[in-house]
C-alpha cells in the first residue's frame, strides 16, 4: 500500500476524474487517455509522463463513458455470476475444481484491475477473456456419458 500511494496513482485517479466528468456518457474514445491526460494534469507526478490511469475501470469510464462501461464491466460479472450460480449446483469433484478455479482467477484479476492497467496490455487482456469463456464452458460442461446415460441431470 505504501508504494502504491508514493508512486502518485491517487494524484492520476483524481486526474482522471476529470477526464470522466467532461466525458461522462460515451467517454473520450477507446485509447485516448494517453492524449488527453498531459491536458487534465492538475499536478504534475514525477519524471514520467502516464499513459494509463493505473485503474482500470477509472480509463474505461473515461474512455467509454458510463455507457460502455457499463455493458464492458456487466457482460464480465454476469458472466462470472452465471458461471458461479451454476458452479454452486454441480457436484463433479473435477468440473467444481476447474470452475472455480477459473472463478477465483477471473475475481482477481478484476481486483488488481483497481490498482493497475492489466487489462490494456492484449495478452493480459486475451488472457482474462479466455479464462473467463472457458469458466463458463466448465461450469455449464456435461460429459458425453452423462448425456448419453442421462446421468447428472441435477447437475
Amino acid at each position: 500500500l505504501d508504494n502504491l500511494l508514493r508512486a502518485g496513482r491517487p494524484i492520476v485517479w483524481a486526474n482522471s476524474f476529470s477526464i470522466i466528468s467532461d466525458f461522462p456518457v460515451m467517454g473520450s474514445g477507446f485509447g485516448t487517455f494517453v492524449d488527453l491526460y498531459p491536458l487534465y494534469e492538475s499536478r504534475w507526478v514525477g519524471k514520467s509522463r502516464y499513459s494509463h490511469a493505473h485503474n482500470d475501470y477509472l480509463e474505461f469510464l473515461g474512455d467509454l463513458g458510463v455507457v460502455g462501461t457499463l455493458l464492458l464491466v456487466g457482460g464480465v460479472l454476469w458472466l462470472l455470476w452465471l458461471a458461479f450460480s451454476v458452479w454452486k449446483e454441480r457436484r463433479h469433484p473435477r468440473v467444481k475444481g476447474l470452475a472455480l478455479g477459473g472463478i477465483v482467477a477471473v475475481f482477481n484479476i478484476l481486483i488488481h484491475s483497481v490498482g493497475d492497467f492489466n487489462l490494456r496490455i492484449p495478452a493480459n487482456a486475451l488472457t482474462f477473456t479466455a479464462v473467463l469463456v472457458a469458466t463458463t464452458v466448465a461450469a455449464f460442461y456435461r460429459g458425453e456419458r452423462q448425456k448419453e446415460t442421462g446421468e447428472g441431470r441435477g447437475r
